[in-house]
């Protein structure tokens, strides 16, 4: 099948808020839409997602994850935990990662990853498409990231913790390396 929305679309849900928990989800659609849209969760805020699984192929124009288009933490520790992404992610222009678009704000990323190649105009990521005030765990990426700038194999722009993060050398590629 095949999920459309404008904004906030996700498999299992389109924005979910304050402390909300999604866990042992599986998506196996294609998801579509213009910005915030992930394989289980479009916009997450001040929410866990855990132990969750995307098959599908995601496209959208920002904002675009695996598993989550964009999570913004807030102040209390938000965590995306255990999560997995085999699909293939398309973000036109930009924000586009294996596990999430953009992270912003006490969200921790754990123990995710991602098997499927990202396409991100800017900042593309095979964990994370950008990231601020937050941090990435031992999680690996063995999908190809291609785009036009500020595209790297665990994240394209990062301020924040990355740590024990694998990648697969040279899996991560602008347009002037094509």
């Amino acid at each position: 099948g095949i999920v459309e929305s404008l904004r906030n679309a996700g498999g299992i849900c389109g924005e979910i808020n304050s402390g909300s928990v999604v866990e042992d989800c599986i998506n196996d659609c294609e998801i579509t839409g213009l910005e915030q849209v992930g394989g289980i969760v479009g916009y997450a805020h001040s929410s866990y997602l855990n132990n969750c699984t995307n098959n599908g192929d995601i496209k959208a124009s920002q904002y675009t994850g695996g598993i989550c288009g964009m999570e913004y933490g807030g102040n209390d520790g938000y965590q995306v935990l255990y999560c997995v992404n085999t699909g293939n992610i398309t973000s036109c222009f930009g924000y586009g990662g294996g596990i999430c678009g953009e992270i912003k704000v006490c969200v921790y990323v754990n123990y995710c990853y991602n098997t499927g190649d990202i396409f991100a105009e800017r900042y593309g990521g095979g964990i994370a498409g950008a990231g601020e005030t937050s941090a990435l765990y031992n999680c690996f990426t063995t999908g190809k990231v291609d785009g036009e700038f500020q595209v790297g194999a665990v994240s394209g722009d990062y301020m924040g913790t990355i740590d024990e993060c694998y990648y697969i050398s040279g899996s991560a590629r602008t347009r002037s390396d094509m």
